[in-house]
């Protein structure tokens, strides 16, 4: 293996720490990039954590509402489809929350370790990467669902 896939492999599995400082070599940020690096990392894990917090929150709020709408005599009980949305929302919520904080402890080995900043830096990247691209599946889904609604809206009865 080339020495780049070695400090890549070692960034992903989180041991750059464990490689003896003389023996590290590669790309080092400067102080000023690392207190950026800091910075961001801080935010995103007070964010990461807020987001766990919220979902645990909102989680047992619905548990409550669907356990109360579940007693409902069958007439006056809503449908299925709101609940499996909501769990949608609640997973989406879930991984967007844990791969924030994954982010976050990336940009934060940038500024802990030595010899690894490229490969920690792209590993941050990575985890940023799936956040937004579960952000544009669900903007799709939504637009979508708003088109269907305005297709189903133009088709129905006219009142004219």
């Amino acid at each position: 293996r080339t020495r780049r896939q070695r400090l890549e492999a070692q960034a992903s599995m989180g041991e750059a720490a464990a490689v003896p400082q003389g023996k590290r070599r590669g790309y080092e940020f400067s102080a000023d990039h690392n207190r950026v690096f800091l910075a961001v990392s801080t935010n995103m894990t007070i964010v990461g954590v807020l987001g766990l917090v919220g979902l645990g929150v909102f989680a047992l709020a619905a548990f409550r509402v669907f356990m109360q709408a579940s007693r409902l005599p069958e007439p006056l009980a809503p449908p299925v489809w709101p609940w499996l949305v909501l769990a949608a929302a609640l997973v989406a919520g879930l991984y967007t929350a844990l791969w924030t904080l994954q982010a976050a402890r990336a940009f934060k080995a940038i500024v802990d370790t030595r010899g690894a900043d490229v490969a920690y830096l792209m590993k941050a990247l990575q985890e940023l990467g799936k956040v937004y691209l579960l952000q544009v599946i669900f903007a799709v889904l939504a637009l979508g669902v708003l088109a269907l609604e305005l297709l189903i809206g133009m088709a129905g009865p006219s009142t004219g």
